[in-house]
């Protein structure tokens, strides 16, 4: 049902529940959003605490912080 709704609000690829600015609209710049995907809820459930916050640190150190980072270096 959510994959059903999702599709009457996404006009493209980069709109809509797909990439929805949860953090602002400056780390979506810098392509840092949140995908409401049922299919990472579900993997979620299934593994251990431990295994989703290393997974978040991870996703938050690569996109958050190195990334900007790295984007800053380049020429």
């Amino acid at each position: 049902m959510w994959s059903f709704f999702q599709w009457f609000y996404t006009g493209g690829p980069v709109c809509g529940f797909v990439q929805f600015p949860t953090f602002g609209l400056k780390a979506w710049k810098q392509t840092f959003s949140f995908d409401f995907s049922l299919t990472y809820v579900g993997a979620g459930m299934i593994c251990s605490h431990l295994v989703n916050l290393s997974t978040l640190l991870g996703a938050v150190l690569s996109w958050g912080i190195m990334w900007p980072l790295i984007s800053k270096q380049k020429g």
